[in-house]
């Protein structure tokens, strides 16, 4: 089965960014492996070649970015309760682990105090031999960072 994931952010305030297509808002998400270490006095270090997510789609009021995931990947199914299972050749895997890191940027404005975002991570599958080829979501994630009055944004693992 083919699987995708989609990372919808909304926050309370619109996002905005430079004039070129690729600049960035002031939320960026970068997958996990671009994260080489943490330091409590500078945060999360990103490796030099990291890049974040670019394939979005933005709201009219600016406040929504749907990220699509570009890469997708296939899994093999696991049994059934007879014992079947649809394998995929050259498919050794029935789980994957994907993780991203949500960065906000130092260079945005006042503007986002005491605001809240929200994100939402979508895992979605189709199964191409015996039923239809849409894609059918099978796992969500969702959790809101900001808002709160904390001294420190929580952390999601």
């Amino acid at each position: 089965m083919d699987c995708r994931d989609t990372i919808v952010l909304q926050s309370s305030v619109a996002m905005t960014k430079g004039t070129g297509d690729t600049d960035p808002y002031q939320f960026e998400i970068y997958p996990a492996a671009s994260v080489t270490g943490y330091s409590v006095d500078t945060g999360y270090t990103l490796a030099a070649d990291a890049k974040p997510l670019t394939v979005r789609t933005v709201s009219a009021d600016a406040k929504t970015i749907t990220y699509a995931v570009p890469d997708t990947y296939t899994l093999n199914g696991t049994a059934d309760a007879d014992g079947n299972a649809e394998t995929e050749t050259g498919v050794t895997t029935t789980s994957a682990d994907r993780g991203y890191v949500l960065v906000f940027r130092s260079d945005s404005d006042n503007t986002f105090q005491n605001a809240t975002v929200t994100v939402d991570v979508m895992t979605e599958a189709k199964q191409h031999r015996n039923t239809g080829s849409d894609w059918t979501s099978v796992a969500t994630e969702s959790f809101t960072l900001g808002g709160q009055t904390v001294n420190a944004v929580p952390a999601k693992v």
